[in-house]
């Protein structure tokens, strides 16, 4: 008996692992992006597009300065609210495929980690929905926020990027 319940136990955790692991996203506009980044930023040494069960992430491995993270994220922004990456990523691989869900549209993170570390040192996040109780509320990702280490984060204004503060 007490096997058994290891046994279950051991697959519900392989379940919850299995459903909560990030997933690339591999389309010709992504890989063009990402090719495009590479080549333009010697500073970036990786960049990842993935999508998980409710969001969307830009993940970039760099080197470099705050100009440059701030040129990173413009550029990552006005791609990813592209009429394309709207259409082809956001409404279909996510709205179309979980319009059962209160808040079926993703959000979205750019993260920048420096020297190789797996955790974030700066991030951007915004929304579809402008609240998290209420999903007639629609922001349409014109907010966003700015996240530095651990600390709270910043609402950014139409052009704030942190290197102009």
């Amino acid at each position: 008996m007490r096997n058994a319940i290891v046994l279950l136990m051991a697959c519900c955790l392989l379940l919850i692992a299995g459903c909560s692991r990030p997933s690339a996203i591999r389309t010709d506009e992504t890989k063009v992006f990402q090719n495009d980044m590479l080549s333009r930023y010697s500073a970036v040494k990786k960049l990842t597009i993935q999508s998980e069960d409710t969001g969307l992430s830009f993940r970039y491995v760099m080197d470099g300065s705050n100009a440059e993270q701030a040129a990173i994220f413009e550029e990552t922004r006005k791609f990813f609210l592209s009429e394309t990456v709207q259409t082809k990523i956001v409404k279909e691989r996510f709205a179309d495929k979980h319009a059962s869900r209160t808040f079926p549209y993703p959000d979205v993170e750019i993260v920048f980690s420096l020297h190789d570390k797996d955790t974030a040192d700066y991030k951007y996040t915004s929304g579809y929905y402008g609240s998290n109780t209420d999903p007639s509320v629609i922001d349409g990702y014109r907010t966003w926020y700015y996240f530095e280490g651990d600390k709270p984060g910043v609402k950014l204004e139409d052009t704030d990027t942190p290197e102009a503060k």
